[in-house]
């Protein structure tokens, strides 16, 4: 919901509310919360929402709730242009650290502003365009705050040996004195799509290896068929027993590694697919070998074995969440912003077991086509004339996965 043209506000944001509030000035939030024997401080900005979080012992939860509601109500109250140019310098920091002096954090990068339209609010990432970034004045700053930070806009979710009685009671007490604010307007975009392949060449001077990736659109986090696209995900690259690990790393020796995953958000989700090309290796013919594999799919859909193993690794994750207070926390906030409902943890788990071989053929043959793919290719630097012609599409491997039909 950022403006355009502004993007990072979010993140300095929330650089910016552990600056001091009006009751509590300088890095009093922090120092107070640790002085009780607090941990796991902290926040993050993501591309549809920011947290901030905190475990603190039962007898410290009003000081907690008191300093969130102090910089919910009162931290622009502090705020000043020296403030917000100290946040943009330290951003600026972790732009250099998180993309320019990181191997192929660019190409991500990149590859996001070719398939996002000009208009959409993911494509100038989480940090921001720098430029934008730059033009930010403490005016726009108290706009941002303004219409986002109010109890109207926000979630608080209390994990831990409390009854709900009691923690409605807490929020009331401590938020309820806030100036209210209307319920701010939700930015609306389409979901995109790509009607054609899009590919991006550049090359980086941190790389050692050629890295080519993959991404495809898909349906937005938790709805229809998402779960289908990250099962599908799972079996293609999560692992050693993943069938691109196996064609590629194992049988093809045309790859140094394979990762697959899925960046969901509300708006869509991106399936990225990361192959680490072995040296001498033509980058067309990994991609060449991961298109036979999505069209092996076909053939030799996943088998019962298969899906199982895939959707007990999905519920281990979910459940394990659920063993720390904090991983409630997230895991109930994640179920309220995205599925409107903080318990549907049981309806969560039903999607995933109800994946068939027939709605992951479905979500490979809806999504995962040559024409709507996007691919980016990183080499090192220089290394671009070193690379051998490509072999023709009938000799590069297309092996099976240790996997047969449910019978065969």
């Amino acid at each position: 919901d950022e403006e355009r043209g502004k993007s990072g506000m979010a993140r300095l944001f929330e650089h910016l509310m552990y600056q001091g509030s009006k009751h509590s000035p300088g890095d009093n939030h922090v120092k107070l919360l640790e002085g009780v024997g607090a941990s796991a401080i902290g926040g993050t900005a993501a591309f549809d929402y920011t947290s901030y979080f905190a475990c603190v012992p039962k007898n410290e939860i009003e000081l907690a709730l008191w300093l969130e509601a102090d910089r919910m109500a009162w931290v622009m109250d502090v705020a000043e242009p020296s403030k917000i140019e100290e946040q943009r310098k330290i951003i600026a920091a972790e732009r250099r650290r998180l993309v320019d002096d990181r191997p192929y954090a660019a190409a991500r990068e990149a590859l996001w502003q070719a398939i996002f339209p000009a208009d959409h609010p993911y494509r100038a990432g989480l940090l921001g365009a720098s430029a934008e970034l730059d033009k930010l004045a403490l005016a726009d700053v108290q706009t941002f705050f303004d219409r986002h930070y109010s109890p109207a806009n926000a979630t608080l979710v209390i994990s831990g040996d409390i009854t709900v009685e009691d923690a409605r009671k807490l929020a009331d007490k401590y938020f309820r004195s806030i100036p209210k604010a209307a319920v701010p307007s939700k930015r609306t975009v389409p979901m995109p799509t790509l009607g054609a392949e899009v590919r991006v060449d550049l090359e980086d001077r941190l790389a050692q290896l050629t890295v080519v990736t993959v991404a495809f659109f898909a349906p937005p986090a938790f709805q229809n068929g998402s779960a289908d696209i990250e099962v599908l995900a799972h079996l293609l690259g999560d692992g050693n027993a993943s069938r691109l690990h196996q064609a590629l790393v194992v049988d093809g020796k045309l790859a140094q590694s394979v990762r697959a995953g899925v960046v969901a958000t509300a708006n869509v989700s991106v399936v990225e697919l990361e192959v680490k090309v072995r040296p001498g290796v033509n980058p067309d013919d990994v991609l060449n070998a991961i298109q036979a594999q999505l069209a092996l799919l076909q053939d030799l859909p996943p088998s019962t074995e298969e899906l199982a193993r895939a959707v007990a690794a999905f519920e281990a994750r979910r459940l394990s969440s659920l063993q720390r207070p904090l991983g409630r926390a997230e895991l109930l906030q994640t179920y309220r912003l995205f599925a409107g409902d903080a318990g549907f943890l049981p309806k969560d788990l039903a999607r995933y077991r109800a994946v068939t071989p027939d709605s992951v053929l479905a979500a490979v043959n809806g999504f995962l086509t040559k024409e709507r793919r996007a691919v980016a290719v990183v080499r090192p630097a220089g290394a671009a004339p070193k690379e051998p012609a490509p072999a023709p599409a009938s000799e590069v491997p297309s092996a099976a996965p240790a996997t047969t039909k449910e019978g065969g």
